[in-house]
């Protein structure tokens, strides 16, 4: 799943809803992986952080498929930003 992390926001990750949509999502099983460049390779720079909340636009999928394709992910612990 892309994201998007807002620069201000290290505890929020915005997301297209029908990814969060697909799955089902609790605290215990969603977690993000950020800073990651190729996912075949442990390259150090890798996150790895639960989510503690997801939020879907309310009106997603209305009035026709793919609108509001918007999710906000509340993270349990901040990013930490580098260089």
């Amino acid at each position: 799943m892309g994201t998007e992390v807002l620069a201000n926001f290290q505890t929020h990750i915005l997301t297209a809803a029908h990814c969060c949509d697909a799955y089902p999502i609790s605290r215990y099983s969603l977690s993000i992986r950020a800073g990651d460049i190729d996912q075949e390779l442990d390259e150090g720079s890798e996150q790895f952080v639960d989510v503690a909340s997801v939020t879907m636009h309310e009106d997603f999928n209305n009035p026709v498929p793919f609108s509001n394709d918007v999710c906000w992910l509340k993270l349990a612990d901040s990013l930490v930003f580098n260089e």
